[in-house]
């Protein structure tokens, strides 16, 4: 009988579907807590064809948010611009590479508006997955809190872990 030498480095691919409201509850905990401490400014790029009224949304009386064109029920607008085609999030922060930063990357030094799309969060999910599991499991397992958006919030905008 061979003996398995658990030592060895294995690695194993596994392809996991996750859901429009796991990645959109990452996003409100990266805007609402995770991520407000660099976050400077935010502001939107509406898709074309759309106006602000397309995804305002109203509360029905019952504690139900609907009426929407691009109903999401309970998320507002700037959480669910960036998932429609065309629609971005502007986010405005400024990297001084001061204080605990070890590796900042000089190319980002200073003041800049990053772009929050479609691709730019897929990209996102897959660094988190790459560099740092620990936070990607937290968000697979949807078990993610404020830091799990931060991170993930700065491998889609960063490609890496710049605050914090």
């Amino acid at each position: 009988m061979n003996k398995i030498d658990l030592a060895e480095t294995q690695t194993v691919h596994i392809q996991k579907e996750l859901s429009l409201d796991t990645i959109l509850s990452q996003l409100v905990c990266a805007f609402e807590g995770g991520s407000n401490y660099w976050i400077e400014e935010v502001d939107v790029v509406l898709p074309e064809g759309t106006t602000m009224d397309d995804f305002d949304y109203r509360e029905n009386g019952e504690g139900v948010f609907s009426g929407s064109k691009y109903d999401f029920v309970e998320y507002s607008p700037l959480y669910v611009i960036p998932f429609h085609e065309g629609g971005k999030v502007l986010i405005k922060t400024t990297i001084d590479c001061k204080g605990t930063l070890e590796n900042c990357p000089l190319a980002v030094k200073g003041t800049h508006n990053y772009v929050l799309d479609k691709a730019s969060m897929q990209r996102g999910i897959e660094i988190m997955g790459k560099q740092f599991p620990k936070h990607f499991k937290d968000l697979v397992c949807e078990t993610g809190d404020a830091i799990t958006g931060d991170v993930w919030l700065q491998c889609c905008l960063f490609e890496d872990i710049i605050f914090g």
